[in-house]
């Protein structure tokens, strides 16, 4: 289920940057780093109900059924309350289950995991130990976060691929084995998990990178004396003791600022 999961990411990070100010001028009790917690959390929800689960309830069924993609939506937009189907399929709950673990994970646990296993070698040592460390980091958030979301990702794997409800997924896997049912594929989806903490924010830092190398545009005068860059810079600046520091991991914000 590819073809949902950069969109997925990208509304993760956007709306993660756009809710920890809210999140700070409505909570500020919270502090930063819960803050950031919270607004990672609805993020992952937003985005599950928005993207994956529209998205996934066409794909999973066509993958189950053994039909294109193309041709399951025109089935699923043919039926009675089609469109309203399609937009709303079942899984709701389970997917915001799978996704706020794994927004939190990525946006907020990782970059934890990460300090801890770098430790007081950060910054030292040879380039193998430091990647080491970034893998072994992503490998035991994946594991943390997997214990959490994937009982809700097999519901939501059997809801979308039978078309049922929460209570019959719920009863086909513990008929399986019990408890156990509900972790079938649990090592597989730990290294895909993991895989995905170590990949993104790598790629996300090295675009970040490049787009800080690209040649910045001229500064343009609107007023005598003052520049465009330095108004930002004025605002920013007047801004900066309130503002919750947002996630180095951010590719597209930073896009759309280069823009």
């Amino acid at each position: 289920v590819w073809l949902s999961y950069f969109p997925t990411l990208a509304c993760d990070d956007v709306c993660t940057r756009m809710l920890t100010p809210a999140f700070a001028e409505v909570m500020p009790r919270l502090g930063p780093s819960g803050q950031q917690l919270m607004s990672s959390a609805v993020a992952g929800a937003l985005a599950g109900l928005i993207v994956c689960a529209p998205t996934e309830g066409v794909v999973t069924r066509a993958h189950c059924e053994g039909r294109s993609v193309t041709e399951m939506l025109r089935l699923s937009l043919r039926q009675e309350n089609g469109l309203q189907r399609l937009l709303m399929p079942y899984g709701q709950v389970a997917m915001v289950g799978r996704e706020v673990p794994f927004s939190v994970g990525i946006f907020f646990l990782r970059d934890r995991f990460v300090s801890a296993f770098h430790g007081s070698s950060q910054g030292k040592g040879s380039s193998l130990r430091w990647w080491a460390e970034e893998a072994s980091a992503s490998a035991a958030c994946a594991t943390t976060v997997n214990l959490v979301s994937h009982p809700p990702s097999a519901i939501l794997a059997l809801q979308q691929g039978r078309d049922i409800s929460l209570s019959s997924a719920c009863k086909a896997l513990y008929a399986r084995g019990g408890l156990i049912g509900f972790y079938v594929g649990f090592t597989a989806r730990t290294v895909s998990i993991a895989g995905s903490m170590f990949v993104v924010p790598t790629v996300m830092e090295l675009g970040s990178s490049l787009l800080s190398r690209l040649p910045q545009p001229a500064a343009q005068v609107d007023s005598p004396g003052r520049t465009a860059q330095g108004r930002c810079s004025q605002d920013l600046g007047s801004r900066s003791s309130g503002d919750t520091p947002l996630s180095s991991r951010g590719l597209c914000t930073n896009v759309l600022s280069a823009e």
